[in-house]
C-alpha cells in the first residue's frame, strides 16, 4: 500500500507540472473558443435570439481560480447532476 501511494505521488509529482500547464492554457483558449462561437452564431436571427435567453458563460465563472471546480460547475448546471 505504502509503494503505491509513493508511486502516486511520484505521478503527481512528474505529471503536476505539465497538466497545470495545459490547464492554464485551456483557461486561455476556451473563453476565445466562445468568443468565435458567438461571433458564428450572431450572423444568424435564430441562434441571436437563443444566444440572448441563456446566461453568459462568463458570469457562471466568477474568479480565476479552481478551473477545475469552474469546469464541473458548469456541467453540473447545465446538465442537472
Amino acid at each position: 500500500m505504502l509503494a503505491l501511494g509513493g508511486l502516486l505521488g511520484l505521478a503527481v509529482l512528474l505529471l503536476g507540472p505539465r497538466m497545470s500547464a495545459q490547464v492554464d492554457q485551456l483557461a486561455v483558449r476556451i473563453p476565445r473558443a466562445l468568443d468565435q462561437l458567438a461571433q458564428g452564431l450572431n450572423q444568424y436571427a435564430w441562434s441571436r435570439a437563443l444566444l440572448a435567453q441563456t446566461p453568459a458563460l462568463v458570469s457562471m465563472l466568477p474568479g480565476e481560480r479552481n478551473l477545475l471546480a469552474r469546469v464541473t460547475g458548469i456541467f453540473s448546471t447545465t446538465f442537472g447532476f
